[in-house]
């Protein structure tokens, strides 16, 4: 697969969901992917290959997947709605970050951090 940003969903639902899917992956071919279905197996897969797992539910009374991509190092990108809001840190860019000092000659293993 080529291409700049690749796009792979997974899942089922109505029927007019699955046909858009199945006709963008005809139109962009390499970039888009679906996967009409749900399969654990194929779900773990999917999830660890990804940067980025968009969980755009409006209502997750806990949800999985949000805790897997934590554990493969994806990203998970939520709405803030009951397990979700409650299983995935806010990523505050704005937060005060902790200072690394480090003198000059310090080995790695020397350096410390002020809180």
């Amino acid at each position: 697969v080529t291409g700049d940003v690749q796009l792979i969903m997974m899942g089922s639902g109505e029927g007019k969901y699955a046909e858009f899917l199945k006709n963008a992956e005809r139109h962009n071919k390499g970039r888009v992917v679906g996967y009409v279905g749900f399969s654990p197996d194929m779900e773990h897969k999917i999830i660890a290959g990804a940067d980025i797992l968009i969980m755009p539910s409006r209502y997750e009374p806990c949800g999985l997947p949000q805790m897997y991509a934590q554990r493969y190092g994806t990203v998970p990108v939520v709405h803030a709605t009951g397990g979700l809001k409650d299983s995935v840190v806010q990523y505050d860019p704005f937060a005060d970050a902790e200072e690394i000092e480090v003198d000059e000659g310090d080995e790695v293993d020397e350096i410390q951090v002020n809180e």
